[in-house]
């Protein structure tokens, strides 16, 4: 919290080994530790928050963009966090995908101003899912400044649109949560 960073950095090797180097030994530990920092950002994060899991992402049910109690629940030990690095701000990215197109087809009801035509199956176009992750995004936004970040410190990134698996087994229906640095 006072702007420190202490680091563990575990050095191995034999001592008395024509080969062996500190220097060596120290980059390639701080390599690996910035690797893992670039892939992982939030396992980094979560030794600040013992026992709590910090949220990457918020899941969303077909169709819907609105934060439940539940979800809300879920990012409050990443707003504690938050709380303690001042110098992080989150960037939201929404997604939707082939169940929310699903999802929208279903509400999709014919009116006398359009009628159903027979034979013909309603169409949800990308301009709606993107709309509806852009929703998504703006209500994790507004979820994360109610429970006390401040609405400078959450971006939000252009909204995407994915099929059902949303790739590496993540739902296509969600918000991912990443870190950047504060830019001076």
């Amino acid at each position: 919290l006072d702007g420190r960073i202490t680091l563990d950095i575990p050095v191995s090797g034999e001592i008395g080994a024509p080969g062996f180097s500190y220097r060596n030994e120290l980059r390639r530990s701080l390599r690996n530790l910035l690797l893992r920092t670039a892939v992982a950002p939030f396992s980094i994060l979560a030794a600040a928050a013992p026992g709590a899991k910090l949220q990457e992402s918020v899941t969303f049910p077909p169709g819907q963009a609105e934060v439940s109690p539940e979800m809300a629940k879920e990012l409050e030990p990443l707003v504690r966090v938050m709380a303690e690095r001042p110098l992080l701000n989150l960037v939201l990215r929404g997604f939707a995908g082939d169940r929310d197109r699903q999802a929208g087809k279903e509400v999709i009801r014919p009116t006398a101003a359009a009628p159903r035509m027979p034979g013909l199956k309603p169409q949800v176009r990308d301009e709606l899912l993107i709309e509806l992750a852009s929703g998504r995004s703006e209500n994790v936004q507004r979820c994360l400044v109610a429970l006390g970040v401040p609405e400078a410190r959450v971006a939000i990134a252009p909204a995407g649109v994915m099929p059902a698996a949303g790739g590496k087994g993540r739902p296509a229906g969600r918000v991912e949560i990443g870190l950047k640095p504060m830019d001076n």
